[in-house]
């Protein structure tokens, strides 16, 4: 995501970690200025306004409802919370202060996903009552040079 937002126009000006080791050796390598454990302080950042939250799932909900207080949009990882409860407030929570807040998931602009969407909206599936849809890409040898086990984990 660094090269994405940088390649965008985007400035990271801090990184949160649970260890301030973690978080300054990541800051370090990255080019980030700024690094801590403490959210709520680097959250205060006036020129800070968005927040990208990619910490393990259970942290999403907390971090979000912070960010959210704070006065920041937020781009949150999926899954947004570990209930639909959560992912419900958190989305109010952030309508309610005048915030964007989305989830970064890479597939949602995907041809089959859209393919699928266009097809229920035009009514062509009846009524749709649940959907799975498997998403799987083809890696040609070359991006794979390590063998099956690293195609296996390419596409996990």
């Amino acid at each position: 995501m660094i090269g994405a937002l940088r390649a965008a126009g985007q400035d990271i000006a801090w990184v949160h970690s649970s260890t301030q080791a973690r978080a300054g050796d990541f800051a370090r390598r990255n080019g980030i200025p700024a690094a801590g454990t403490d959210l709520a302080a680097l959250l205060a950042d006036p020129a800070t306004a968005t927040v990208y939250i990619s910490s393990t799932n259970e942290k999403h909900f907390p971090q979000a409802m912070q960010a959210i207080a704070a006065g920041k949009h937020v781009l949150c990882e999926k899954p947004l919370g570990m209930t639909l409860a959560e992912a419900v407030q958190m989305v109010a929570a952030a309508d309610a202060a005048g915030l964007t807040f989305a989830t970064n998931h890479h597939l949602r602009c995907s041809g089959s996903h859209r393919a699928i969407r266009d097809l229920i909206a035009a009514g062509r599936m009846g009524r749709v009552l649940s959907l799975r849809l498997f998403h799987a890409v083809h890696l040609p040898d070359a991006l794979c040079a390590g063998g099956s086990t690293t195609r296996a984990r390419a596409a996990a």
